[in-house]
């Protein structure tokens, strides 16, 4: 991925980019429980701050409507890239629709 540029808009230009022993290294000592452990708890934050819900109130022009029960809610669609399978179930990114 470094060799492909494909980090290049993570870090700001004024950044050097970590060699790839460096990464290799620092991936080598991730603990996976930890990550599970931090994945789960901001999802479960995400759903107490309803991240999640529909709004009453329109935050910009592209905002979608529905009518449900009388009442127009705002939303927007986005599509979400993440990691599936076994181990964590990382977002790596998300573009709205």
């Amino acid at each position: 991925m470094l060799y492909e540029n494909e980090l290049r808009n993570i870090f700001s230009r004024n950044i050097s980019l970590p060699q790839i022993d460096t990464m290799r290294d620092a991936l080598k000592v991730i603990e996976v429980d930890g990550l599970n452990y931090i994945l789960a708890h901001t999802v479960k934050k995400a759903i107490e701050n309803k991240v999640f819900d529909r709004s009453y109130k329109r935050c910009c022009l592209e905002c979608l409507t529905i009518m449900i029960k009388g009442r127009k809610y705002y939303y927007h669609y986005a599509s979400v890239m993440s990691i599936i399978g076994d181990g964590p179930k990382l977002t790596l990114g998300f573009e709205t629709i």
